[in-house]
């Protein structure tokens, strides 16, 4: 099985329900993107805009290898769109509402499976990890947000190979917050969030394992403060124990923006309005190719949905 062997092989359009009003201060834009990860967009835009990237905030990342549809806003932007190569930007009104992480409803995909022999299964939900995509290019993000966790700034910023950090680094040694403030808010968050979610996959397989028909429970996602209805507790306890991890050390006090508290999250997505169409020739191999289409929740990942059709 291959997956997006090509970017349109893999296309996906996020579902927000935007709440327009002239009178508000932010600007909303659709960005169409095509093998650019969200951040790397967004800077494009920001040097085009003659902007901080950080006044340019999103729902979600989207995929690098792909086309991708995101709404973007921007305090106070331009009226106008504008096309740089890789992306297009759609002007669509204004409103008073901030775009922010995990404020659209969800993603609607169609992707085509290549180099298969048989058809995919119906399923109507999947084991809810994160992807590989949650964990950057380089498979290090949980890391470096664990280090940021534990107050372990020069090995955050030392392991984030971004210019900023180089330079601010050159003038300002031993600064490593100041260093790591360099970067927009959200691209920090980005590695505490993969930290969280590294946890939490761990503990999702090992409550799998061991209760293998509780498809509706709901996991503790690890940080400050409570959270109750969750199950496997326990468990989560013992991954934080095993790491020398306190819930209180997502109380970030060099770096408040940072902080996280605890949340819920399903173990199980739902895949809703899923459509599989008919094995064809692959025109790029000698097997078989699948177009699928269906919907998830914000936060569930389509290549493991279809990972678990196969």
């Amino acid at each position: 099985m291959i997956l997006k062997q090509l970017p349109e092989d893999f296309i996906v359009k996020e579902i927000y329900h935007l709440n327009l009003d002239p009178s508000g201060e932010y600007s909303y834009y659709l960005l169409e993107k095509r093998e650019l990860n969200t951040i790397e967009a967004c800077r494009m835009i920001a040097e085009k805009m003659r902007i901080n990237p950080k006044f340019i905030n999103f729902a979600g990342t989207k995929d690098r290898r792909a086309i991708t549809y995101q709404h973007i806003s921007i305090r106070r932007g331009h009226k106008t769109g504008l096309s740089l190569p890789g992306l297009k930007l759609m002007y669509l009104g204004k409103g008073k509402d901030r775009i922010n992480l995990g404020t659209h409803d969800g993603n609607e995909f169609r992707i085509t499976v290549r180099d298969i022999d048989t058809a995919p299964n119906h399923i109507e939900r999947f084991l809810n990890l994160f992807d590989e995509q949650r964990f950057g290019m380089r498979g290090n993000n949980h890391i470096i947000g664990k280090y940021i966790i534990k107050g372990d700034f020069r090995r955050a910023a030392e392991s984030i190979q971004e210019p900023e950090i180089t330079e601010w680094l050159s003038a300002h040694p031993n600064d490593f917050v100041g260093a790591l403030k360099k970067l927009p808010k959200k691209v920090l968050q980005i590695y505490v969030h993969s930290y969280q979610s590294h946890l939490w996959d761990m503990a999702a397989i090992r409550y799998n394992e061991k209760y293998p028909k509780k498809h509706y429970a709901e996991l503790k996602v690890p940080g400050f403060g409570e959270v109750h209805g969750t199950a496997g507790d326990d468990i989560v306890e013992n991954i934080l124990a095993s790491e020398s991890i306190d819930p209180r050390d997502f109380i970030i006090r060099q770096m408040p923006e940072l902080s996280m508290e605890a949340g819920k999250r399903k173990l199980f997505a739902e895949i809703k309005n899923l459509t599989i169409g008919p094995l064809l020739p692959d025109e790029l191999g000698q097997k078989r190719k699948v177009m699928i289409s269906f919907c998830l929740d914000k936060g569930s990942y389509a290549t493991l949905a279809v990972k678990s059709m196969f």
